[in-house]
């Protein structure tokens, strides 16, 4: 929600308009809470499913489906497992950096998404 704010300094007047969250309530708030308290277990460790952790998977994703397609339109036989396959480090709930890979990512991403959906009630 934007809100006007004016201010007055001596003869000098400002307007500023800020931005102000929206205030949650009932079962609005709850949704959003649990949301970005969302954890999925993959694995036997568990991961962080917020909405940010969400974007930075989403973002892995984009830029493995980048690579893979380079691969491809360069002859690569392997593209897949030399994508997919490799390795990034990642951080879990329990604040330690585990190598996983890409592939993991896409399932982690793909079970996160099907559990805010059941949050939210799609």
């Amino acid at each position: 929600m934007l809100k006007e704010t004016t201010k007055q300094k001596g003869m000098l007047f400002s307007k500023k308009t800020i931005y102000e969250p929206e205030l949650l309530v009932g079962a609005k708030a709850i949704k959003q809470e649990n949301k970005e308290k969302l954890t999925i277990t993959y694995n036997n460790t568990d991961f962080q499913a917020d909405t940010l952790s969400i974007i930075y998977m989403t973002s892995v994703v984009a830029i493995a489906n980048t690579n893979y397609a380079q691969a491809i339109n360069a002859g690569s036989t392997t593209a897949y497992d030399d994508v997919y396959k490799s390795t990034i480090k990642w951080k879990c709930v329990d604040n330690v950096i585990r190598d996983i890979t890409v592939e993991d990512i896409i399932n982690i991403c793909h079970l996160a998404m099907g559990s805010i959906a059941n949050i939210i009630g799609v």
